[in-house]
């Protein structure tokens, strides 16, 4: 992104210590090994670019093999970006490089873009999208795209070889597939075996071999998971159903599918259900526990009533029961379960007796008496039970309504059957659309224990044995019933007789029906006697009652039909109410259990919270003793360190004083040693004392004494120090000694106290001491100088031990340090370098107390901050431990309670733990109410005069524009009559001042043409109403003709009809006569006339039939709307 480019070079590890091999090898041997053994190195970072670059690409320029002179190789960069620069860069390599990469990349004709000599990594990224870039792509690193570029190109040629293989495989496949395919075409006498086309006879016998272990071994998982799930579900079973004493089991609903008007399909609503409460059985130790719980509480409640009748002078109680009454409902186990002999002073053995019957639960603690751990544990105890007993409640119910859902389930079942029996007589409806409820799995227990066919999603798998053992055995089953039948004669007759049942059939009065005689329906009646109608009159009566008896019968069906199907929905309604109002009764007894156990867990975390109150304050107290002796030792070491830090104050002091004394006494005390030596050498003074006198000879003397070099102080060589220390002065070996036996002293006084800061301070002073030169002087060779010269010219030194190492004073050159034209001479010279060096080492001896006393400042600093971290810590284990001493008696002072408060009454923040919150009294929150009314009502009263006071403001000035606004319509109309432009109407109303007469003359005579106009409409209207009505009454009357003239249509072909039968009658006697001739002529005429006899009889016969037809549809029309037929008849009688 910044435009950057970094160049890598990648080199091969063992490249250097082995000998290269030929292109052939190079080429056989894989890239991978290769790149493993390559080692990548960051070159250079260029910045380039002003943004990210978009290529980069490297090209090898004509001249750029390198010669075998060994002359460099040139290659080039090229980079380009989105500022629009372009930049072309040229990478220099040695011959020797450039060899070993085109070794590592095999070919020196390769892209040099995929040379792994050089490696990029551009601060860059790519993007999908020009407007999206913040979108960056993944990228991948050169090492990656190379091996995964070879890899394609090796797969390639890979594949290239399988397909070659393939193709031959296939046709070996379709070789065999044909000759397959003709074996199954020949005869069965010819056809080989599928086993002789097996070539390879020990492949297949090794596959099978193979697949069979594969089998085993699969079969042997199998049978290790079956046994593994086994294990598992008999401990499951052991660990959660054995000991369940009531099973967790659910209770549907039973409701009926409604239909509503607008649907033809019943609507199935989701039936809502209730669960029971699982339950585990008490072991025989709980039940044990539980035993004891209930004696001990029972022997505590009696000791308490004893303790409260033998003193009647003590009213706790009293003011027990005045602060918390019995009757509080908002405080959970106030009033309802503990023991209510508690509400009075006074009770009976038999009383007492009569309580310890009751259940343990009943002994619950008041929540405002549980003040001990001893009472706590009972509580949640008791609490148990308790919760235990509502559960033991609830499911006593639950399963007195599984029983009622049975007994109701067995009702409805009986009036299905009743319902089937109804539609089966009335031959109406299907048992599909009948409500048969049935337990769900889930209603059950013991179905979990189950597997039903549903919940197989595999199918077993059949092995060849046991396939063909079953189908052995449903073959024997199958003869053996084929055998059976073929024995069974009763069977046989059973079936050809009574159609295999022994049941006669009684058909229901429904399905009954009275059938009429043969000779009822061959006859006419006109042709019956008397007798036959008699009959056919009582066979009429009979069906009449008949049926109006199989109507009855058929009513009162479906009356009960209708009454049966509502029973069972009211039996299936009855049972939903039924448990609806227990899965009430669920809700609320669960929400009571879960009250008691939040109780039971707020009981457990006060014990809990005490409990680690103790271990708290063990812990405190623990650490307090560590710390009180941690800051014993601290003041100790304080005060010891104190002593030393004093005595490095005197001892700086000491040095100090020295330093300046020998500073003040140079002159004085180079004139005695002077005086001395020449003294000593038995002459009188010479020029020497002269020269002192000199003033600029002294000035020179005081510059060489002051004169200060880096190597002064040198280590001492081996008996470097034989002449020159035997004449130090008193004064000097004293200064060193004094200054070596203290800061000795110092070191050994605060290693003898011990701790950390000794080895501290023991620290610094050493790193100090080492460092004195380097400070000094930064030169790196200056010790090697130093280690010349003094190996060169000096001859005597003046020393001092340091410690473990001896240092000492390097004199100086009479020949170097000596100023230009001043002689001095041999004794002075001495004299000096002695004072001198004495003055150097009184210096460093002040040094060396300065950095002690820092360092022993340093170190008393850090005790005394030590020992004040101490001390703040112990003023917070302190502040702690009076903490934790409050909130434990605060534990020990209050009792845990749970209040039930309405929604609206709550106003703690959701999710507190509600240390923070307060019951404030009904009273104090209506005063307040009243208060904040009474500064409300204020308020609001202030806020209406403020209304008011704004509203006539705003009435003014609507007033103020009104005004104005009329003003402006004034001129605006005195300006339009100004303008107005005179008529004829405006003159007369100018001249006359009224136009009403104008006007009521133009109104009378518009209403004169409207009337005019309404009196031509009616007369026009009129007209074409009989216009109409007559055109209404012809079309009757020629739709009358036309039916008149299809009746005649229909008579007539009737009439033709006849007679074509009468003459195809004749003409079929005719020709029969002729071909029997004339002796049976009139026999046939005979039969001819007595057929056509019948025929016009029944045809007489049939037109009276719908004759009178006719006449009872015209009574029935008469009866039902208003006909006319008789008055059309008596107009249209004689048409025909």
């Amino acid at each position: 992104m910044d435009g950057t480019v970094t160049l890598w070079t990648l080199a091969a590890v063992t490249g250097r210590y082995q000998p290269k091999v030929s292109e052939s090898e190079s080429k056989e041997s894989g890239t991978s090994d290769e790149l493993q053994e390559m080692q990548a190195t960051k070159k250079r970072t260029l910045v380039l670019h002003n943004g990210p670059v978009t290529t980069l690409r490297f090209v090898l320029t004509k001249g750029g093999i390198p010669s075998e002179s060994g002359g460099p190789a040139n290659i080039q960069l090229v980079s380009t970006g989105v500022d629009g620069c372009v930049f072309l860069m040229e990478v220099r390599m040695s011959a020797e490089l450039h060899g070993e990469a085109m070794g590592l990349s095999g070919t020196q004709s390769s892209d040099p873009t995929m040379n792994p000599l050089y490696m990029n990594v551009v601060s860059t990224a790519k993007y999908d999208d020009l407007f999206q870039p913040e979108r960056e792509q993944e990228r991948t690193s050169f090492l990656e795209a190379r091996t995964r570029a070879e890899t394609m190109a090796a797969r390639d040629r890979f594949d290239r070889g399988k397909d070659a293989t393939r193709i031959k495989l296939r046709e070996l496949e379709g070789r065999l597939k044909g000759m397959l395919a003709e074996n199954e075409q020949l005869p069965e006498s010819e056809q080989l075996a599928r086993d002789e086309f097996v070539l390879n006879v020990a492949w297949r016998d090794s596959l099978l071999t193979q697949h069979a272990a594969r089998a085993q071994r699969a079969r042997e998982g199998i049978a290790r998971d079956l046994a593994r799930m086994a294990i598992v579900r008999e401990r499951m079973k052991r660990e959660f159903w054995d000991v369940a004493e009531v099973p967790g089991v659910r209770l549907n609903a039973l409701s009926p599918p409604t239909t509503t008007a607008g649907q033809q399909q019943p609507q199935q609503l989701a039936p809502f259900f209730v669960n029971n409460f699982p339950m585990r059985r008490q072991t025989p130790h709980e039940q044990q526990i539980a035993n004891k719980v209930a004696m001990l509480r029972l022997v505590e409640f009696s000791h308490h009533q004893q303790e409260v009748r033998e003193d009647h002078s003590s009213d706790v109680r009293t003011r027990f029961q005045e602060t918390i009454p019995s009757d509080l409902q908002w405080v959970l186990n106030a009033g309802s379960l503990h023991p209510k002999l508690q509400i009075g002073t006074s009770c009976t053995d038999a009383e007492v007796s009569e309580y310890a019957k009751l259940p343990s639960f009943h002994s619950v603690y008041h929540p405002a008496a549980v003040r001990t751990r001893k009472q706590a544990r009972v509580q949640m105890h008791l609490l148990s039970c308790y919760a235990r007993e509502l559960r033991n409640v609830f499911n006593a119910e639950f399963q007195e309504l599984v029983r009622h859902k049975e007994n109701t389930m067995e009702q409805i079942e009986a009036k299905n059957a009743r319902i089937m029996e109804i539609t089966a007589e009335l031959n109406v409806g299907n048992a599909g659309d009948l409500f048969k409820p049935h337990w769900a799995s889930e209603e059950r227990a013991d179905s979990i224990l189950k597997v039903v066919p549903e919940e197989m999603t595999q199918k077993p798998y059949e092995t060849t044995e046991r396939r063909k053992q079953r189908q052995r055995e449903a073959q024997e089953a199958a003869e053996r019933e084929k055998a059976r039948k073929k024995d069974d004669v009763g069977g046989r007759a059973l079936m050809d007789m009574m159609d295999g049942t022994l049941e006669v059939r009684k058909d229901p009065l429904a399905a009954q029906e009275l059938v009429k005689e043969a000779w009822m329906l061959t006859i006419q009646p006109e042709e019956m006697t008397a007798e036959q109608k008699k009959l056919v009159a009582q066979f009429e009566a009979a069906q009449a009652k008949f049926e109006e008896e199989k109507e009855k019968y058929r009513k009162s069906l479906d009356l009960e039909l209708r009454k049966t199907r509502g029973e069972v929905i009211d039996l299936c309604r009855a049972f939903d109410e039924k448990l609806r109002a227990l899965r009430d009764r669920y809700t609320a007894t669960h929400r009571a259990v879960l009250a008691q156990e939040l109780y039971a867990l707020r009981l457990g975390e006060e014990l809990m919270a005490r409990e680690q109150g103790e271990l708290e304050t063990e812990r405190l107290e623990e650490d307090a003793r560590k710390m009180q002796d941690i800051e014993a030792r601290a003041k100790a070491e304080s005060d010891r360190f104190a002593a030393q830090l004093e005595a490095c104050r005197e001892a700086f002091h000491r040095a100090t004083e020295e330093d300046k004394v020998l500073e003040k006494s140079f002159m004085r005390e180079l004139e005695e040693m002077v005086q001395s030596g020449g003294s000593a050498g038995g002459g009188t003074p010479t020029a020497s004392t002269s020269q002192l006198d000199s003033p600029e000879f002294t000035k020179h003397l005081v510059e060489l004494y002051r004169k200060r070099k880096p190597d002064d102080l040198v280590p001492a060589r081996d008996g470097a120090s034989g002449h020159d220390s035997t004449k130090r002065t008193p004064s000097a070996g004293t200064a060193a000694h004094s200054k070596g036996s203290a800061k000795q002293r110092l070191l050994a006084e605060s290693q003898s106290g011990g701790g950390g800061s000794s080895r501290s301070l023991l620290v610094k002073q050493s790193s100090s001491k080492n460092n004195i030169e380097s400070e000094a002087n930064l030169d790196p060779f200056q010790h090697l100088d130093s280690q010349q010269r003094g190996n060169s010219r000096r001859g005597s030194f003046t020393g001092v031990e340091t410690g473990s190492e001896k240092l000492v004073v390097a004199p100086l050159d009479y020949v170097a340090d000596r100023p230009e034209g001043v002689l001095i001479e041999d004794r002075i010279w001495r004299a000096l370098n002695a004072l001198r060096a004495k003055k150097i080492l009184a210096e460093h001896a002040v040094r060396e107390k300065t950095e002690l006393l820092t360092l022993a400042k340093a170190v008393s600093d850090e005790l005394r901050a030590n020992l004040s971290e101490l001390q703040r810590r112990r003023r917070k284990q302190q502040r702690e431990r009076e903490s934790l001493t409050q909130r434990r008696t605060a534990l020990t002072e209050s009792a845990p309670l749970l209040v039930r408060i309405k929604q609206g009454q709550d106003e703690s923040p959701v999710g507190n733990s509600g240390d923070d919150t307060l019951l404030v009294a009904r009273t104090s929150v209506e005063a307040l109410n009243d208060v904040i009314q009474l500064h409300g009502k204020d308020q609001v009263g202030i806020l209406g005069r403020i209304k008011d006071f704004r509203k006539s403001i705003n009435v003014m000035e609507w007033e103020h524009a009104l005004l104005e606004l009329q003003a402006r319509d004034m001129d605006e109309r005195y300006t339009d009559i100004q303008l107005l432009r005179v008529t004829k109407d405006l003159q007369e109303l100018f001249h006359t001042g009224d136009t009403s007469h104008k006007q009521k003359r133009e109104a009378a005579m518009l209403e004169a043409k409207l009337a005019h106009l309404g009196r031509h409409h009616q007369a026009t209207l009129l007209k074409l109403e009989r216009t109409g009505s007559h055109l209404e009454r012809q079309l009757r009357e020629r739709e009358h003709e036309n039916q008149n003239f299809q009746q005649q249509v229909a008579r007539l072909e009737t009439q033709v009809q006849i007679r074509e039968d009468i003459l195809a009658s004749r003409t079929s006697a005719a020709m029969r006569q002729k071909a029997n001739g004339g002796a049976r002529g009139d026999t046939t005429r005979l039969k001819a006339i007595a057929v056509r006899r019948k025929l016009v009889d029944l045809a007489k016969a049939q037109t009276d039939e719908i004759e009178y037809l006719r006449l009872e549809l015209d009574k029935m029309r008469r009866r039902t709307f208003p006909s006319f037929a008789q008055a059309h008849a008596r107009e249209y009688h004689d048409v025909d």
